[in-house]
C-alpha cells in the first residue's frame, strides 16, 4: 500500500511538472509574438499566434492568441476577411471570453468602416449591447447602430437609436457624440427646422465641446434658411473669428446683411 502510494506521488508530481512545463512553453511563445508586433514584425508575429492556435486547443492564451492572429490581420496585413474569420471562430467557440466583446467590436469595425456593410455592423453593435447592455461598449456600440442606420438612410431610425443613447445611458461619456449625430444627421438631411432644435440642444448641453463653433456655425447656416436672419446673422458675428475660415463667414455676413436690407427697403415702401 505504502509503494502504491509512492508512486501515486511520483505520477501526480510528474503531471504537475509537465502542466507547468507546457504552460511556461505557450507563455514563452506568445510573449515572442508580443515582441515581433512591438518591433512591427507582423508576419512573424502571425505565425507564431497561429502556431500556438495550431499545436494547443483550449486556455486564456490560446484565445488570446486566436484573437491576436485576426487583430494582425485586420490592423496591420488588411486581410480583412481573414480578419473575420478569426474574430467569429472565436465568439462561436468561446462567447463568454473576455476576448469575445474585443472581437465582436473588431467584426462591427471592418463592417462599418472597412466593408461598407452598415446593416452587418448593426448585428455586430447589437449583440455587444446584449452581451453586456450597462457597459462602456454597449453606449458605444448604440452611437454607432445610429451612425448605421444614417449610412443606411433611415434618418428617422437614426435618431431614435441616437435619442436610445441618451436615454438609456446618461452619465456615458457619448453623450454630447449622439446630440451631435441627431443635428447633423437633420442637417445634412436638410431638415433645418429639426436641425436648429437639436443644435440648440447640443450647444446648451455641451458649450465646451471641441466642436461648438461647428455647431454653432451650422445652426448659423440652419436659421438662415429658415428665414431667422437676424438670429444667424448675430451668431455668424459671434464665431466669425473664431472659425477655421473667417472668410466664409465674413462672406455669409455680408449676403445676411444685404438681405435684412432688402426686406427692410420693402417694408418701408409698404408703409
Amino acid at each position: 500500500m505504502k509503494f502504491k502510494r509512492i508512486i501515486i506521488s511520483i505520477f501526480l508530481s510528474l503531471l504537475i511538472i509537465g502542466l507547468v512545463s507546457c504552460r511556461s512553453e505557450i507563455e514563452k511563445e506568445f510573449e515572442n509574438g508580443q515582441i515581433k508586433i512591438s518591433q512591427g514584425n507582423y508576419v512573424e508575429a502571425l505565425k507564431v499566434f497561429e502556431g500556438i492556435t495550431n499545436r494547443y486547443s483550449s486556455g486564456e492564451l490560446y484565445i488570446d492568441s486566436m484573437f491576436w492572429a485576426g487583430n494582425i490581420n485586420y490592423l496591420y496585413l488588411n486581410k480583412h476577411q481573414i480578419a473575420l474569420e478569426s474574430f467569429e471562430e472565436l465568439v462561436v467557440n468561446y462567447p463568454n471570453s473576455k476576448r469575445a466583446q474585443e472581437a465582436r467590436e473588431k467584426m462591427a469595425q471592418i463592417y462599418e468602416d472597412i466593408m461598407d456593410n452598415p446593416t452587418a455592423a448593426i448585428s455586430q453593435y447589437q449583440e455587444i449591447i446584449d452581451f453586456a447592455p450597462k457597459s462602456r461598449q454597449a453606449a458605444f456600440s448604440q452611437l454607432h447602430i445610429a451612425l448605421c442606420y444614417d449610412k443606411l438612410g433611415d434618418i428617422k431610425q437614426a435618431v431614435t437609436e441616437a435619442n436610445t443613447l441618451i436615454s438609456d445611458y446618461p452619465d456615458s461619456e457619448y453623450i454630447d457624440d449622439a446630440r451631435l449625430a441627431i443635428a447633423e444627421i437633420y442637417f445634412t438631411s436638410d431638415d433645418y427646422a429639426n436641425t436648429v432644435a437639436a443644435y440648440k440642444k447640443f450647444i446648451k448641453h455641451h458649450p465646451n465641446s471641441e466642436h461648438i463653433i461647428d455647431a454653432k456655425f451650422d445652426l448659423a447656416v440652419s436659421l438662415e434658411e429658415i428665414g431667422k436672419l437676424d438670429d444667424s446673422l448675430q451668431l455668424y458675428k459671434e464665431i466669425v473669428e473664431k472659425y477655421p475660415n473667417p472668410l466664409l463667414v465674413e462672406h455669409r455676413i455680408k449676403k445676411i446683411e444685404k438681405k435684412i436690407a432688402k426686406k427692410n427697403k420693402k417694408l418701408k415702401m409698404k408703409w
